[in-house]
């Protein structure tokens, strides 16, 4: 723990910064900066996951919520994608980040889903599904950039910790 750099919130997000673009990079400095001041304020509550990863309801009590402005996020990706990222840690905050954008945008759509469809209005519910399958397919080819979000590297990851056959299906069940 180096004190100088912690203890001073701002020197702390650009050595933040710095780290995961790096290098320095005010681009990088700049989103992170978004981030720490908009995104990561609070705690979220137990039980979180991106919108597109819900199952199913058309109860709006159910669905995720975020307190920031998607906008906000969105700038960060675009300075993001500004900055000369150099390193896995930056590909993987893109790729995370980008997903998380498009999760809750998926979610605003769900909304208009959901309107459209107690309206009764198939055609419109029609026509919005298509954009959330649309939407799905980007977080699919965004996220197949990063190992990290590979099916297959999870469950890999998760049989190797059994010793046992019986243990490596549990590992993998659980994963």
């Amino acid at each position: 723990w180096d004190f100088d750099t912690h203890h001073d919130l701002s020197v702390w997000v650009e050595a933040l910064a710095d780290q995961r673009v790096g290098k320095v990079d005010e681009n990088g400095r700049a989103a992170w900066k978004l981030l720490v001041d908009n995104i990561y304020t609070a705690a979220t509550p137990p039980g979180q996951t991106p919108f597109v990863n819900k199952r199913p309801s058309f109860s709006r009590t159910k669905s995720a919520r975020y307190d920031y402005s998607n906008d906000v996020l969105l700038q960060a990706v675009e300075l993001l994608l500004k900055a000369d990222g150099s390193n896995n840690a930056y590909e993987f905050d893109l790729v995370n980040f980008t997903r998380q954008l498009l999760s809750n945008y998926f979610g605003d759509i769900k909304v208009r889903y959901e309107e459209a469809c107690e309206a009764a209005n198939l055609e419109k519910a029609k026509t919005i599904s298509e954009e959330m399958l649309e939407v799905i397919d980007d977080i699919d080819r965004i996220i197949g950039t990063q190992s990290y979000f590979l099916m297959g590297k999870w469950n890999a990851d998760a049989r190797s910790w059994g010793v046992t056959p019986e243990e490596k299906d549990y590992f993998e069940r659980n994963a």
